[in-house]
């Protein structure tokens, strides 16, 4: 009745032309759409009498849908260049060279049962601003929440041959912002919020997916699941920031990382070395740390070449100058028991990690 209603206004010539863009309708099945339309009169060319009205209608109810969808996780600089390209063509499922960044709070279940659920609504909204902000900040896409955690994805769906270099800085930037958001909540009396970010790089299948009226843009493969793991590692070296060897080769020149341990994770089948993400190359730390790491490092040196006991000496000397380092702790307790039994010939320096 609304359509027939202006088609009467151009007929009747109350309107000489109507024209309307990304205006909501109901089709036959009571479904909303959203058209662009056009209303022209017709009129004869000899006595110039009106003859009826033409109207032009232009269906965008997916067009309008998608975009709606990826403003939610393109930040609003790289959506203007996403739309200024082929951006129908760049959602469908193609494979690219990524970098997958996981970020969980800490302790999340604990801390969900001792509050009302408003007041947890409202924590993971303000939470998630500010490390949301971060990852637009650095050319981030946001792939999705997954309760407390955050998926983004840096080089899809605009390409970016920076994307590693992008993501570790968005981890950095979401460490301080972090600090300051628990700055806040202790100033008012709050607790503070702790979480882990694991970062990997790797060629993944990137596309939309999911149902004709709910669609959402994400990545699938082998190096999503690798990105989660590492950010579920955290847990056992006490640390904040992990990320891959396939992403420190990419970023090892302007971050500065400490190398870990070298691990099979659940469900991969090779071993993966697994790094520290410190900060950025030109960071300034202090002297027991920079000490420290050299010596955590050089005990890594010894453990390459099968000298436990020197390498022990090293560790304890590092957890000395960095104390409570859970690291350091965790190398120590491996050192005595290669002392007391020492690996096989055979051995890559590899551990199995049982657990997700």
């Amino acid at each position: 009745p609304l359509l027939l209603e202006k088609y009467e206004k151009v007929l009747l010539q109350q309107e000489e032309r109507i024209e309307e863009y990304d205006t909501e309708y109901t089709d036959s099945a009571g479904e909303p759409i959203s058209l662009n339309l056009t209303i022209e009169p017709l009129t004869d060319a000899q006595s110039e009498k009106s003859i009826g009205a033409v109207g032009i209608l232009e269906d965008i109810t997916s067009e309008k849908r998608q975009r709606t969808m990826i403003s939610r996780f393109l930040s609003k600089d790289i959506a203007e260049r996403f739309f200024e390209g082929d951006w129908e063509s760049l959602m469908k499922g193609t494979k690219k060279d990524v970098t997958l960044l996981f970020c969980d709070i800490r302790n999340f279940t604990s801390i969900a049962e001792k509050m009302e659920p408003g007041d947890l609504v409202e924590l993971l909204n303000e939470y998630f601003t500010y490390m949301v902000d971060e990852i637009f900040a650095c050319g981030g896409t946001l792939d999705k929440y997954v309760g407390d955690a955050i998926v983004a994805i840096f080089g899809a769906p605009v390409t970016d041959p920076n994307n590693a270099l992008h993501a570790v800085e968005a981890a950095l930037s979401m460490k301080r912002a972090l600090r300051t958001f628990n700055s806040t909540r202790s100033k008012n009396g709050l607790f503070e919020i702790k979480f882990g970010i694991g970062i990997s790089t790797g060629k993944v299948l990137c596309g939309t997916i999911g149902s004709e009226k709910r669609l959402e843009y994400t990545s699938i493969g082998d190096d999503v699941n690798l990105a989660s793991r590492l950010e579920g590692a955290n847990k056992v070296y006490g640390t904040e920031l992990l990320i891959s060897e396939f992403t420190y080769e990419l970023v090892k020149d302007q971050v500065r990382c400490r190398e870990l341990d070298r691990v099979k994770l659940k469900g991969k089948e090779n071993p993966v070395t697994v790094y520290e993400l410190v900060g950025k190359s030109n960071d300034v730390f202090g002297e027991s740390f920079e000490r420290g790491i050299a010596q955590y490092a050089q005990g890594h040196s010894e453990i390459r070449k099968r000298e436990f006991g020197l390498a022990a000496e090293h560790f304890l000397s590092a957890l000395k100058l960095l104390p409570e380092d859970k690291a350091c702790q965790l190398w120590i307790g491996r050192c005595e028991q290669f002392l007391k039994e020492p690996p096989g010939e055979d051995w890559d320096g590899s551990f199995e990690f049982t657990e997700k």
